[in-house]
């Protein structure tokens, strides 16, 4: 998926206005309008301003729509295997330490 399309999905999404983001990012109202028509090449700084002004929960639907807008089952199912094998190891380490730190006392 377009990042055009991810974004505008995900305003619609949280009914965020343009007008709304456009404030929250310190970017011109045009400028959002072009970006979520697709009109306009997005630079990095301005990408930077538009993510840091969405909610955690819009910045993930947002990720989660262009990451996975790009891929086919195959790949989806990839990720999530990664995603979930990094969460086990993740989960193994806490609970390492947490007998470790037992153990120490």
């Amino acid at each position: 998926m377009k990042f055009s399309e991810a974004f505008n999905k995900t305003l619609n999404q949280f009914k965020i206005s343009g007008n709304e983001i456009a404030t929250l990012s310190g970017l011109r109202t045009a400028t959002v309008s072009e970006y979520r028509r697709g009109l306009r090449e997005i630079h990095t700084d301005n990408l930077e301003k538009l993510i840091s002004a969405l909610p955690v929960e819009a910045k993930q639907f947002l990720f989660l729509h262009m990451l996975i807008g790009q891929m086919d089952n195959e790949g989806i199912a990839t990720l999530l295997n990664a995603i979930s094998t990094h969460i086990r190891q993740e989960k193994s380490a806490e609970q390492k330490l947490e007998i470790e730190l037992q153990l120490a006392s």
